[in-house]
């Protein structure tokens, strides 16, 4: 059983994990960008408080998106990324 799955069998409803190991490089794209849909305010432009966990699946979404379109990432570099539970 996965670490991702373990959170979620414990009562997590929303778990970001990866398949297999990802690149080291990889990381920050994801997490910035990850962290910046989810904490995006609303239509006024500012930034909210606390996060929207409700986002979680597109923010991943977002963030894989946009290691994607960087020049020369490979399939293996975006593909381990998953999100389980609710979305």
């Amino acid at each position: 059983m996965s670490i991702g799955a373990s959170l979620i069998f414990s009562g997590f409803r929303r778990v970001v994990a990866t398949m297999w190991k990802m690149m080291d490089k990889d990381g920050p794209t994801i997490a910035d960008t990850f962290y910046k849909e989810l904490f995006s305010g609303g239509p006024d432009g500012r930034p909210a408080l606390e996060p929207d966990m409700t986002k979680s699946a597109l923010a991943l979404h977002l963030a894989v998106k946009k290691l994607r379109s960087q020049p020369d990432v490979s399939f293996r570099r975006w593909v381990p990324f998953i999100h389980m539970g609710k979305y």
